[in-house]
């Protein structure tokens, strides 16, 4: 699929939030920023990935902003939230919103708006957020130099009085950490990086460290490729280093220096003259795009390490990630299920019942006639390998019965109806499945069978109905 590039920098000017075709360089789409009111653009990430929604969180305010992609839509919802917001990251299908506000993580239900939890994560405040791939855990990093793996059940099903601990902790930083990248897989490997002058891999079903890369800048910015072969580090000073993870030999310390532009061991990219401040990694690895302080951001292609475009912003890059070619930003016509972002303060015992709005599109509408198909070619097969045990005197003797019976009492049809509002499956007298006396008990059984389970699951669907309907009401 094709991809694009969503940037975004830290200042009050009208788009700061654009799309760009990483191709060109050229901005495809871009947010002009009118319902921020001249706040300063904080983190910007989108809402799950369909690409309906964007969230922008305000630097110096205790608000976050959802606004619809889509040109023609002009929904936009303001949540007034406890902190300003550092960070913040949400599950694929945008119903779970995390959110770093000091030392603190919130997590909102976007369905109700309801507080679902808030751990007290670590003594200063919290730098990074992630999700693994699977959305089971929730990785947070601090300027207190550690790194902590909280199960994301535990957080959203826990007791609202008891405390959420971590199920791994990680302190491989003596300063803070400024960066922060999850491999892909349910078994995560998690990679570090601070001001100390160390990055570290960190596996966490080994709870231990894997790789510890010391060098003789601070480290600003990370990020692992999807192939897990290669690892970036941006500096202070503007340079990137590219570790081969495969040519290590068993290495679990690796002394590096990012000013040195003619290492071979540990390619450097030199084309920003800041702070590094964001990477990011289209799908195949083929692309790296990064973002400076000054608002310089860089499209490089890996293999060549040649920087194919540069553009600038009006503030330091603090948004840079590869995309889907959303319909949002040009289809002329699209339809969307908004968030509910009136985000609750405090926390809520889950006393709501939600339910998930549908969009308008029912991906679903030929599952049923699918189902219908698919048991009776099953019923079909079985009748076969029935037909295939017996005997070949036995087939010809049966099959010149079916002609005789044929002619004597013209074609005979049976017809059996499976449910009320389901079609018809008739058998002729000419199909081997309806002549052949065993096989022909047999599909009526299995017929029956099948019968009596859609009547079972057309009765559970009724009596969920019910119940979800009885208490939606009373409530």
């Amino acid at each position: 699929m094709f991809e694009k590039l969503l940037v975004a920098c830290s200042s009050n000017d009208p788009f700061s939030v654009i799309i760009v075709d990483p191709r060109t360089g050229v901005a495809s789409w871009s947010y002009k920023g009118s319902e921020l009111q001249g706040a300063t653009v904080g983190f910007v990430d989108s809402l799950g990935v369909s690409g309906d929604h964007l969230l922008v969180s305000i630097k110096d305010r205790p608000l976050i902003h959802a606004f619809a992609v889509h040109p023609r839509d002009r929904y936009h919802q303001k949540a007034v939230v406890s902190g300003v917001i550092s960070t913040f990251c949400t599950n694929k299908d945008g119903s779970l919103l995390f959110s770093s506000i000091g030392t603190q993580v919130f997590i909102w239900l976007l369905s109700t708006g309801e507080l679902l939890a808030v751990v007290d994560a670590h003594y200063q405040a919290v730098t990074c957020l992630a999700l693994s791939s699977d959305e089971s855990i929730l990785f947070t990093a601090s300027k207190d130099g550690s790194m902590h793996c909280y199960l994301v059940a535990d957080i959203i099903s826990s007791n609202r009085g008891n405390t959420i601990e971590p199920i791994r902790k990680c302190r491989a930083h003596t300063l803070a950490i400024s960066g922060l990248s999850v491999s892909y897989g349910t078994n995560p490997r998690v990679v570090s990086c601070g001001l100390d002058h160390i990055a570290a891999v960190y596996s966490v079903s080994l709870d231990e460290i894997l790789l510890k890369v010391s060098a003789d800048r601070p480290f600003t910015a990370c990020k692992l490729d999807p192939a897990e072969s290669r690892l970036f580090l941006g500096s202070d000073t503007g340079n990137i280093a590219q570790i081969n993870l495969y040519d290590l030999d068993q290495a679990r310390d690796l002394l590096i220096q990012v000013s040195d532009e003619k290492n071979s061991k540990v390619p450097i990219f030199n084309g920003h003259s800041d702070e590094i401040t964001i990477f990011s990694i289209n799908g195949d690895g083929s692309l790296l795009a990064s973002g400076d302080s000054s608002g310089k951001y860089c499209i490089w292609e890996i293999v060549s390490k040649q920087c194919l475009k540069v553009s600038s912003m009006r503030g330091s890059i603090s948004s840079l990630k590869f995309v889907a070619n959303w319909p949002s930003t040009s289809a002329s016509e699209h339809t969307s299920t908004h968030p509910m972002f009136e985000l609750k303060r405090s926390i809520t015992g889950g006393e709501k019942i939600s339910m998930r709005a549908c969009d308008g599109t029912d991906s679903n509408k030929d599952f049923w006639q699918g189902e219908i198909d698919r048991l009776m070619a099953d019923i079909l097969k079985g009748s076969a390998k029935l037909n295939s045990s017996n005997g070949i005197n036995i087939k010809k003797a049966s099959k010149r019965k079916c002609a005789v019976n044929d002619r004597k009492e013209g074609k005979a049809e049976e017809i059996i109806v499976l449910d009320e509002g389901v079609e018809m499956i008739g058998f002729t007298g000419s199909s081997p499945t309806v002549c052949e006396g065993a096989s022909s008990k047999s599909d009526k059984e299995l017929i029956e069978k099948q019968r009596q389970e859609i009547l079972k699951l057309k009765k559970i669907n009724a009596e969920l109905y019910d119940f979800m309907a009885t208490e939606l009401t009373e409530r």
